[in-house]
């Protein structure tokens, strides 16, 4: 009995050694401080069923701080929600206006468009009628012209003109043009032999006399009657 009380009291001391054994091992290399032991203690102070229901009770306590957060957040969003809307409403009336005002803007540049070129078709239709109407003007005068060509009495004007000196004829000209005659002048120079119309063109010497041989001239080069070079060839 004796040696079974001792085996067991050894063995007893030997647990306890080991254990120290075991905690000094765990503090000389660092694994347990006492911070460590104090929660070591806390774990042990409690039995489960105890720290289960603790567990319980703070998981309820943290779900019912949870569902208060969620509630603060929804009544948060209500009362923001409005503002957000009509904060969007704002942005999308801007939108709008500034698309009104691009499609005006637009509409305005393709207006002003129409006008111009409704412009420029209303000039080239002017321009086009006055082309018209000096076309009209210039067959109705060569008909006239021609008309005296075949006229006995302009045939004879023509040769009476050609068969006097140059002055003489310079100085009845100059009588028809002064009564404002010139196309009856054109028509004459036009029908009278090159070079002695070139002759007759020299006498205009007056600065007056001048400027009437160059309307002459610029009348009787529209015509297709060039006599500058007949000028220059005469004598």
């Amino acid at each position: 009995m004796k040696t079974l009380f001792a085996v067991i009291s050894i063995l007893a001391i030997l647990h306890v050694l080991a254990a120290l054994g075991f905690v000094g091992w765990m503090v000389a290399t660092e694994r347990v401080d006492r911070e460590r032991l104090e929660k070591i203690q806390t774990i042990f102070e409690k039995s489960v069923p105890d720290a289960k229901a603790e567990a319980a009770k703070q998981q309820k306590i943290d779900d019912a701080a949870t569902e208060q957060a969620a509630r603060l957040a929804a009544l948060q969003g209500r009362s923001a929600g409005p503002e957000s809307i009509t904060q969007r409403l704002v942005a999308e009336q801007q939108r709008n206006e500034i698309t009104l005002r691009q499609i005006e803007r637009t509409r305005e540049e393709v207006e002003s468009l129409q006008r111009n070129l409704q412009l420029a078709q209303k000039r080239v239709e002017d321009q086009y009628a006055q082309l018209m109407d000096e076309k009209k003007q210039l067959e109705q005068r060569l008909a006239e012209i021609e008309k005296q060509r075949n006229d006995e009495g302009f045939k004879k004007a023509v040769e009476l003109y050609e068969s006097l000196p140059s002055k003489q004829t310079k100085s009845m000209f100059m009588t028809l043009l002064r009564n404002n005659q010139i196309d009856q002048v054109v028509a004459y120079m036009e029908a009278m032999e090159p070079r002695k119309a070139a002759g007759v063109l020299k006498e205009f010497k007056t600065p007056d006399e001048i400027a009437k041989a160059v309307e002459l001239t610029e009348q009787l080069r529209a015509r297709g009657t060039d006599l500058v070079a007949a000028t220059e060839a005469t004598p």
